[in-house]
This record gives structure tokens, sequence and C-alpha cells, in this order.
């Protein structure tokens, strides 16, 4: 059985896929791919979804399964943290560290040693 006859000016002979299209809608083909392609890995990284992320890198669908994951499965970007109001401010909160136990030579005289406090 022969192929189907396609006498489309993009493809090859029947029953075989050539894609013979001009250079510019190759080089449009993949700036789209490759733009839908790096959003969606960034989003899937930031949100440490592992498997979508190898799915996005080796399946290549012309930006149609990075529509879909960005679209329904990468969720909504978390708020963004609070600016400072004060010009110079830092950006963070700090956080008080603990307060530190004291050694058990702190309460020593310098110059002292253990036979001289015994006595």
């Amino acid at each position: 059985m022969t192929g189907l006859p396609l006498d489309l000016p993009w493809f090859g002979a029947p029953g075989r896929f050539h894609l013979n299209a001009p250079p510019a809608v190759l080089l449009a083909l993949v700036a789209w791919t490759l733009a839908w392609k790096g959003v969606a890995l960034w989003r899937a990284a930031r949100a440490r979804q592992i498997a979508w992320f190898v799915a996005l890198l080796l399946i290549n669908t012309l930006g149609l399964l990075e529509i879909v994951f960005l679209r329904f499965y990468a969720g909504r970007p978390g708020p963004l943290p609070p600016q400072p109001s004060t010009p110079g401010a830092p950006a963070f909160t700090a956080i008080p560290l603990p307060a530190a136990r004291p050694s058990p030579a702190a309460g020593k005289t310098p110059g002292t040693t253990e036979s001289d406090a015994r006595s």
C-alpha cells in the first residue's frame, strides 16, 4: 500500500515526512519553541518539579507541552518580599541568634588555675 498523495510543497515524497520549509519558517519555529521551553524550564526548576523539568527538557512539541504546563501545572508565583521603606535599609529581616551559653571557663579569672581556685 502506498502512502497518501500529498501535494503540499513542504512535504517530501508520499509516505515520508520531510520538512522542507523556508529558513525563515524554521527560525520562527525554533525561536517559538526556545522561548516557551525556557520559561517552562525556569518555572519547573524554581518550583522544584523534577518530573516536569525532565519531561519538558526531553520532549519537543513545538511549545505545546510547555504551554500546557505553564497554564495548568506551574501554579502562580509566590508574593514578592516586602521592600524596605527606608532608603539604605537592608532588604532582609535579621533573625537574632540564640543566646550563647556561658562556657565553664568564663567564671575563671585570667592567670589562675584550678588549684588556685580551691585554696
